[in-house]
């Protein structure tokens, strides 16, 4: 997590010099942050995580290192100061927040998540927690996770440390270095492998803690030339904000990704060791210092600001957004003066003893209210019995299975319509929104006796020449695995494949190579001797909708759906690509005319039952809307008697 360690020198006794510069670093870590919760730039500002990893690295090994009278209940003390008082505070108004709001399923994965926040174990938990279907789910705790990777940091690194300092030599910046190698190497390896344990878990984020161990058990004055430290200390800066700029939310992170934003930390710390360079007075200019020096808070709240507003006004605008950062801005500034400092100085609780008792005592109170919650049913009378049908739409869904290469490659795919054996009679290829709209195409083959089949994964569109997206996409597989499938169509001779994806989102993200893809693809189908038919976007709210809707019966105003404007809009060139490879074997069907409602708007539900139960993807309800634009590929289907 974005866990700021007190500055040294910022209380009694340390005897480690304050340096502001490393405060105004925390500024250019947590600015990034917030804007990219917020999406109002920084797209990649999400690294401002790995920043303050190296800045936590760096001040508690000096702490260690520096100081001949160290003790390890001292230190912990010092944490305990630092991040148990504004955590609990913002714990508690969570808690309160989320019983008056959250619905009753949302309520019990709260409480789960506050349970596993007060055993130091969110990063877990969210790792075992996410899922691709996750996009309707709310975590207002979610940024917990790496607050838990550093607290798990804190309990063990200390004694190692304590241990190290009796190494002769350099001994000791040689096991650090060996230990962050090792570290490195998993998290390379993770992000390959398996992406969401390497973003979430300790052994593939130590390394960026590490290497600010590293940094403050090197001699202080290491550089000694001024060009030099000039160099490290504004290319330290221009490598965050470049990180923060360039990268996308599908970069694989951490991994080698990491190492911009973290050496650039380094570089900036490293560059003003030992005296002060022009990046480090831009640094410890008083602005940038305040916003470091509340940057804990400002983290701390701006996520559970941000996740309640976004549950219960979704959409939000980004004048909202400014409005929610003003916000987040005044609680983090009463935080920091009410609660952080009073504490960490000494103000209140002066006594070790109090201290821990205080740490303790909220600790057990978070922990069973948290229990409480994740063991009950989420308190239901708290919504109105109309709000908790809609709510019940976030359940409506089938036939979620995400096929690898090693399925399609040896014929094992998604069984619809009558099965059994027999001929294929229709193919359905497509990512997730293929998925959801499977429930429509199973019913609509079982009437026709029809045996079809599916293939689908997460993220990955149904075309040759694009790579997956995202850490849940088939990512390097995915060329391999639409091969497989044309080789498929080809040689079982299908007469009808059916493309379904979230077309607009792959096109964004590379047009070029997207529509080379949509060129290829349509030429390798036509090859095949197949019909082809491209199902197009459906209406893509943005919002989760079944909460959406019961929060409009909860305030007895009705939920706004997607404009038409907007709609065409955001498919628009998708839907030329596809149009332009139209003819007789390649025909285009729009699903968009089935959800049209009277004003203009798309719907968000009909007959009591919502249409989407995430924020995108088609319920079971919803998929049968489309039986009459399903009508082309499946109307007039019978079976053949092919051999």
């Amino acid at each position: 997590m974005l866990h700021f360690t007190a500055s040294p020198g910022a209380s009694p006794g340390s005897h480690l010099r304050y340096r502001p510069e490393v405060d105004g670093l925390r500024a250019l870590a947590i600015v990034p942050v917030v804007l990219f919760h917020a999406g109002l730039g920084f797209p990649g500002g999400y690294v401002g995580v790995d920043v303050f990893f190296v800045i936590s690295g760096y001040l508690i090994t000096q702490l260690i290192l520096k100081r001949a009278d160290f003790s390890l209940p001292e230190f912990w003390e010092r944490r305990v100061r630092r991040i148990a008082p504004a955590l609990t505070v913002m714990l508690g108004a969570s808690l309160v927040a989320a019983w008056l709001l959250l619905s009753p399923n949302d309520l019990q994965r709260f409480g789960r998540s506050l349970v596993a926040q007060s055993v130091l174990l969110s990063n877990v938990f969210f790792w075992r927690d996410s899922g691709y279907f996750d996009e309707g789910v709310v975590r207002p705790l979610l940024h917990t996770w790496s607050l838990a990777v550093e607290e798990q940091f804190y309990l063990l690194f200390p004694f190692l440390l304590v241990l190290g300092r009796r190494l002769p030599g350099p001994w000791l910046v040689r096991s650090l270095a060996a230990l962050a190698l090792v570290s490195f190497s998993i998290s390379v390896w993770g992000v390959y492998r398996h992406p969401l344990p390497a973003f979430y878990l300790l052994p593939t984020r130590a390394w960026e803690l590490l290497l600010g161990s590293l940094l403050a058990a090197l001699p202080a004055r290491l550089v000694q030339r001024k060009a030099l430290k000039e160099l490290l200390s504004w290319g330290g800066i221009g490598a965050i904000v470049l990180a923060s700029v360039v990268y996308e939310s599908d970069v694989r992170f951490p991994g080698p990704a990491a190492l911009l934003p973290c050496l650039g930390a380094a570089a900036v710390i490293a560059g003003s060791s030992s005296g002060q360079t022009s990046g480090g007075k831009l640094l410890a200019w008083a602005p940038l210092v305040f916003i470091g020096q509340i940057s804990y808070s400002l983290y701390l709240w701006h996520w559970p600001v941000f996740t309640a507003a976004l549950y219960v006004f979704a959409p939000l605008s980004r004048a909202d957004y400014v409005g929610l950062i003003a916000l987040s801005l005044a609680l983090a500034i009463a935080s920091w003066r009410l609660v952080e400092a009073p504490f960490r100085d000494r103000r209140l609780l002066p006594r070790r003893r109090a201290v821990f008792g205080f740490a303790g005592a909220t600790t057990a109170l978070l922990l069973a209210a948290g229990a409480w919650l994740a063991g009950g049913d989420g308190a239901p009378q708290r919504w109105k019995p109309e709000a908790l049908h809609y709510l019940e739409s976030k359940s409506d869904s089938d036939f979620r299975v995400e096929l690898g290469v090693a399925e399609v490659q040896a014929g094992k795919l998604i069984e619809l319509g009558r099965g059994g054996a027999g001929p294929v009679e229709l193919l359905v290829w497509g990512d997730s929104h293929a998925m959801a709209i499977l429930h429509v195409v199973d019913q609509m083959c079982r009437e026709r006796g029809l045996r079809c089949v599916a293939a689908t994964h997460s993220s990955s569109v149904p075309l040759l020449g694009f790579p997956g997206h995202g850490p849940y996409s088939l990512r390097d597989d995915a060329d391999e695995y639409g091969r497989l499938l044309v080789k498929f169509v080809a040689r079982e001779r299908v007469p009808k494949v059916l493309l379904a994806a979230v077309w607009s989102s792959y096109q964004e993200l590379d047009p070029e190579r997207f529509e080379r893809a949509v060129a290829k693809t349509a030429q390798a189908l036509r090859g095949a001797s197949t019909e082809t038919y491209v199902l197009l976007d459906v209406p893509f709210p943005g919002f989760d909708v079944p909460t959406a809707l019961a929060w409009s019966v909860q305030r007895g105003r009705a939920a706004t759906g997607v404009s038409r404007a907007d709609h065409e809009a955001r498919g628009a060139k998708a839907s030329s690509l596809w149009s332009a490879q139209a003819g007789s074997a390649l025909q285009i069907l729009d699903p968009a005319p089935a959800f049209l409602g009277s004003d203009d708007h798309y719907s968000l539900e009909r007959g009591g039952r919502a249409l989407y139960f995430d924020c995108h993807h088609l319920s079971t309800h919803g998929s049968l809307q489309l039986r009459p634009v399903l009508e082309s590929p499946l109307g007039a289907f019978h079976p053949t008697a092919r051999n």
